[in-house]
This record gives C-alpha cells, structure tokens and sequence, in this order.
C-alpha cells in the first residue's frame, strides 16, 4: 500500500487553499496514511 508523501499532502492543502507549515506537513501525511 502505498504511502502518502509531503509532496502529496502539500499539493492537496493547496488545492484545498490551506496555509500548512512543513512540520503540519508531516503530522498530515502521518493522519492521512492511517486512513
């Protein structure tokens, strides 16, 4: 199964227009790959 990178998360704030710093970053990409 794959695994959701930063790069992945950054691009989905984006779209989503969601101000993210880098260390939410990886608190996101750690949430999301649990789901």
């Amino acid at each position: 199964m794959p695994t959701i990178s930063r790069t992945e998360v950054a691009h989905l704030a984006r779209l989503a227009r969601l101000a993210v710093t880098d260390s939410e970053l990886d608190v996101f990409a750690d949430q999301l790959d649990v789901i």
